[in-house]
C-alpha cells in the first residue's frame, strides 16, 4: 500500500510503500499495514508552481509559497563611515607612535620627518572627526 508523507510543517515530501504488520496480518488473515507517522493514504494534489502541497488533517490543499525576501545590501551610514575612518586613523597613529618611541631610543628611521608630518595630519583629521579644534604644531 502506498502512503504519502509530509514533514512537521505538513508539507508533502513524497511517498513510500507501507510495511505489512506481520502480527495483525496473521491474526486477521488479511494484509494489515503499519501507518508511519506523518503519513496518509490520501493521494496529494498535483504539484503547482508557487505553491506547497499541505496536509490539513483531512485532505491536501495548496498553500502559496512564501516569497523569498533578499536582504537589503548593507549601505554604511555616514556615522559608520566616520567610525571606520576614525579606527583606521587610530591604528595608523599607533604604528607611527611606535616608530617615534623607537627613534627616541636611538633607532634610525630614514623618513622620520615624513612620518611626523603624516602623524600631525592624521591627528588633526581625527580631532576634526571628534569635533575638536585641530592643533597647531610648531
Amino acid at each position: 500500500m502506498l502512503v504519502y508523507m509530509y514533514n512537521n510543517d505538513k508539507n508533502f515530501i513524497g511517498s513510500r510503500m507501507a510495511q505489512i504488520d506481520p502480527v495483525q496480518t496473521k491474526k486477521q488473515g488479511k494484509e494489515i499495514y503499519l501507518m508511519p507517522a506523518n503519513a496518509t493514504i490520501v493521494p496529494p494534489l498535483a504539484s503547482k508552481d508557487g505553491f506547497n502541497i499541505v496536509w490539513n488533517g483531512l485532505s491536501w490543499e495548496y498553500q502559496e509559497k512564501p516569497k523569498s525576501q533578499k536582504p537589503e545590501p548593507y549601505v554604511p551610514t555616514e556615522e559608520d563611515l566616520k567610525r571606520n575612518r576614525m579606527g583606521e586613523i587610530q591604528a595608523r597613529l599607533n604604528e607611527l607612535s611606535q616608530d617615534f618611541v623607537q627613534a627616541s631610543i636611538g633607532a634610525i628611521i630614514v623618513d622620520l620627518e615624513d612620518r611626523k608630518t603624516e602623524f600631525k595630519t592624521l591627528h588633526n583629521e581625527l580631532r576634526t572627526l571628534l569635533e575638536k579644534e585641530p592643533r597647531q604644531y610648531i
